[in-house]
């Protein structure tokens, strides 16, 4: 009857609000993405999933457990960031607890400090430092060596030493199968000069602002191959023959408008490359004393000197150990020659850095292989009802994505894509029971190319000035021709979080099947993706052959894919 079912529902709901205590007193965990001091990423974790209590059935479902959060974008849909992490949360005498590590890896708590120097008149100097000489990595409090204070139950196990941090020396293609090169093609000028060939010198430069080959020079790198041609990218703050100016080419602040008093312009080629093999491990060529540059502390730091750069910073670590897992948190001196009480001194708190480390033996090598048959019910992003919709899969440092199909909500890929070298750290049972998460993401490919045209016709129609005559006359339609992929918008359509099935010896004898998904991520999100994922350890046996290759793409093999 319809009174009973509503009745029903009713208690459910209020099973459901029940299971939560309404009034919890401990506020929620909040992970920030910081860029210097803007927020520019963040999720909100509810404490009842990470609280820990002795009784097993009372703990939080991530409590201690290796987890995948999105960070989002305030007030966006758009992603910030994908993080795993392992998070606790517990009363002081439980915190043994925490320190439970998985097999083959260790829990190290570091002490850190910054040393930071200024060049002046081309000295590496510590006076007039805008922060002090040892420092925390905002530079807000001075933080000598000997300042530090190893807290009860802890000490030191070694000596200072200096800490390069690796991920400064990363590729922008690290972990990506197709990339986009970029050169800026620049020219200086002197005062009063027009830009000609005759008055000009023209350099290039990438985006860090490192000399960089031109574009008929550059060579595609080892393990790539080039997809399009060199094509000039407008969809920028540029005039029409994609320039942007400035009053000096290395510290001067580009816009789209010239003026006399410009010295400097620059506009910047792109053009797509693809992997099509694995690149040789690369080799750490940064300063050999462990020195990181920029041209303000507030910027971002590199690993190698550039002519501009004005201040430096290294990182010192030291290691600390304690026989009793407890609490770290360390107390800092603010005054190293205060004079007061030595039994009441003036000290701030601090926590260290704390990493979980694995051995070479515990570092394993996977590959994955997503079948990605196809999707039904996907929004429609276009005017016309349909979307141009394609996938996106992410695992790990790796990622690849499927074809475009045009105007559908059902699109169908058959396809697979193979993504090798992935490392993930842990013991293997471990990883079999919790492997990591795929995610794939939708998105609904708008080319602007038509769009653009449409605006220069109804321009040209209505020639209220000799201004909007001029505009269909721009360069801009010969680059549009050359390579459509600059001028894309990427729509999404929502995202699947999921995880692969592991191959070893107990799954054989049993075929993977397709699965439908449900897209989430969106507001107003709707669909399904019918899809499967594999995942092997490379080494441990021979993998078996790779799917069948059809019309440029490898397709769902047999007895995965449906049969009609």
């Amino acid at each position: 009857r319809p009174d009973k079912k509503k009745h029903v529902e009713g208690v459910i709901t209020g099973l459901k609000i029940l299971c939560f205590e309404p009034q919890i007193s401990i506020p929620d965990v909040f992970i920030w993405m910081m860029s210097g001091t803007t927020r520019i990423a963040y999720d909100r974790i509810p404490v009842h999933q990470i609280i820990y209590t002795e009784n097993p059935k009372g703990r939080g479902k991530l409590c201690g457990k290796t987890g995948s959060f999105f960070l989002k974008k305030p007030r966006k849909e758009s992603i910030g960031a994908h993080l795993s992490l392992t998070i606790w949360f517990g009363k002081f005498e439980h915190v043994a607890n925490a320190f439970k590590t998985p097999a083959g890896s260790e829990v190290t708590v570091y002490a850190e400090t910054y040393e930071n120097e200024m060049s002046v008149m081309g000295n590496w100097v510590t006076k007039l430092l805008p922060r002090p000489k040892f420092s925390d990595v905002t530079g807000k409090y001075e933080i000598p060596k000997d300042s530090f204070l190893p807290p009860d139950g802890w000490r030191f196990d070694t000596e200072w030493k200096i800490s390069v941090d690796r991920s400064l020396d990363f590729d922008n293609e690290q972990g990506l199968s197709v990339f986009r090169e970029t050169v800026f093609e620049g020219q200086t000028r002197k005062p009063g000069a027009m830009w000609s060939i005759s008055s000009t010198v023209t350099w290039w430069n990438d985006e860090k602002g490192d000399d960089a080959p031109s574009t008929e020079d550059m060579q595609c790198k080892e393990g790539w191959q080039w997809k399009t041609g060199w094509a000039l990218d407008i969809n920028r703050a540029v005039d029409s023959k994609g320039f942007e100016y400035a009053d000096e080419p290395n510290y001067g602040n580009y816009g789209p408008i010239e003026r006399n008093y410009h010295l400097a312009r620059r506009r910047l080629w792109t053009r797509i490359r693809e992997r099509i093999g694995e690149t040789k491990k690369k080799e750490y060529d940064g300063d050999p004393d462990g020195w990181e540059y920029s041209k303000l502390f507030t910027t971002k730091f590199h690993t190698k000197e550039r002519s501009f750069d004005m201040v430096r910073r290294r990182r010192w670590n030291r290691k600390l150990v304690s026989d009793v897992p407890v609490p770290v948190v360390f107390s800092i001196l603010k005054d190293l020659d205060d004079k007061k009480s030595k039994d009441n001194p003036d000290m701030f708190n601090i926590a260290p850095r704390v990493m979980t480390e694995y051995g070479s033996k515990n570092a394993r090598t996977y590959q994955l292989r997503a079948y990605l048959y196809q999707a039904r019910g996907l929004l429609g992003a276009d005017p016309t009802g349909y979307s141009d919709p394609y996938a996106r899969i992410i695992f790990g440092n790796r990622s690849g994505c499927t074809k475009t199909v045009h105007q559908t909500c059902s699109p169908m890929w058959d396809a697979s894509v193979v993504l090798d070298n992935i490392e993930i750290c842990g013991d293997k049972t471990e990883i079999a029971a919790n492997p990591p998460y795929i995610v794939i993401e939708l998105f609904d490919e708008d080319v602007l190319n038509q769009a653009m045209h449409d605006t220069m016709k109804i321009l040209k129609k209505e020639k209220s000035n000799k201004m909007l005559d001029n505009v269909s006359q721009l360069d801009v339609s010969i680059q549009l021709n050359n390579n459509t992929s600059s001028f894309v918008n990427h729509d999404k359509l929502g995202r699947v979080v999921c995880k692969p099935r592991i191959m070893d010896g107990s799954s054989e004898g049993d075929p993977t099947k397709l699965q439908w998904y449900s897209t989430q991520g969106v507001k107003r999100c709707k669909g399904e993706l019918l899809a499967a994922f594999e995942l092997y350890e490379i080494g441990e046996r021979e993998l078996p052959g790779l799917p069948p290759f059809s019309n440029g793409t490898y397709i769902v093999p047999t007895g995965i894919r449906p049969e009609l």
